[in-house]
């Protein structure tokens, strides 16, 4: 009986050892996906405000030219 609780108790801490390894990755692998999100919707804002400002020189140009 002794033998049996102590293998079991020393399988629920690797278990849960874990699971928490699987949470901290878990976490760590939101945070980095949050970051590149963030990253990404800012160079994307950058990107169009770029854009519609050549866009916008472009029109000018060719108003200037008619």
């Amino acid at each position: 009986m002794l033998q049996s609780k102590t293998q079991d108790s020393g399988i629920n801490i690797k278990v849960i050892g874990h699971i928490e390894l699987i949470k901290q990755e878990y976490i760590t692998q939101h945070i980095i996906i949050i970051l590149a999100l963030v990253v990404w919707y800012q160079s994307y804002t950058t990107y169009i405000h770029l854009a519609g400002s050549c866009r916008d020189g472009r029109r000018n140009k060719e108003e200037g030219s008619y």
